[in-house]
């Protein structure tokens, strides 16, 4: 068991994205469609601007007090061509890079307004690893309601490095029913649950350390992925049903490279790992 968290440790913010090279070129065509079509509307800004200019000098020449209808169509052609729609551009690479049944689900919008262009690069590179990821969140939900503990249906994949504070409390009430069926067994066998309780934090130093040499900022990623791997090892000895063992999905999602971010009353929140560093 150790080796497989050890190896776990290891794939954790480390998608697959294995569209990434053609995606990078993607970005770089949207970038440089962008650049002319930036160019383009500057120069029909500076034509209308200068008609405005001449459609101005005419009202005033006629002194009569009268804008023209002309005056004001200009006026309109002004803030159309005035407007940079971002979002709009965004939606049509989204569209053209993405599975037609992710064309609703805008997931690039979790992240703030100057990172969605990565966010998009980022999802659509690693499409089977978000499906992934979103499949191991459905299977945790249910885990966690037999003790109290609901996550709202709502999935986000956002552009931050902001790790769950709360990994050790969503799963007390998981880690105290594993104890409380080891204390059961330890009464025909004590030695036995001793030697469960003992390879829990035997297990969870050794990815402890695993995860600090790997993330020696995110402190609170350490923690998660070591309490994670204790109480992986009580619910098997506890001999607990697998099914329900709340630890599978959460292995799974680290797996895929991503990571719990945040859970609120709102839903949940992962980490996409950023492309490159900022």
């Amino acid at each position: 068991m150790h080796d497989t968290w050890l190896k776990l440790v290891g794939r954790v913010l480390r998608p697959t994205r294995s569209r990434l090279e053609f995606l990078e070129r993607e970005r770089e065509r949207h970038v440089e469609e962008q650049r002319a079509l930036g160019e383009r509307r500057t120069r029909a800004v500076g034509r209308c601007c200068a008609r405005i200019e001449a459609a101005r000098a005419e009202i005033f020449a006629a002194d009569d007090g009268v804008v023209s209808w002309k005056m004001l169509e200009l006026e309109r052609e002004w803030r159309r061509l005035s407007r940079n729609d971002v979002d709009g551009a965004l939606m049509n690479l989204w569209a053209r890079l993405v599975p037609s049944r992710w064309h609703d689900h805008k997931r690039f919008r979790d992240s703030a307004p100057d990172r969605r262009l990565d966010a998009v690069i980022a999802l659509a590179s690693d499409v089977d690893g978000i499906d992934a990821a979103v499949t191991a969140i459905d299977a945790l939900r249910p885990t966690l309601v037999p003790f109290g503990v609901t996550v709202r249906q709502r999935l986000r994949f956002r552009l931050a490095e902001e790790d769950f504070a709360g990994t050790r409390e969503l799963f007390a009430g998981s880690r105290a029913a594993a104890l409380t069926a080891l204390e059961t067994i330890a009464l025909d066998d004590r030695s036995y649950s001793n030697a469960a309780v003992a390879q829990a934090e035997e297990l969870s130093v050794a990815v402890r350390e695993a995860a600090s040499a790997r993330f020696p900022t995110r402190g609170l990623l350490v923690e998660s992925l070591a309490s994670a791997a204790g109480l992986d090892v009580l619910w098997r000895a506890a001999r607990l049903s697998s099914e329900h063992n709340p630890v599978t999905p959460l292995r799974a999602l680290w797996a895929t490279g991503y990571v719990l971010s945040v859970l609120d009353a709102t839903g949940l929140t992962l980490e996409l790992p950023a492309i490159r560093p900022r």
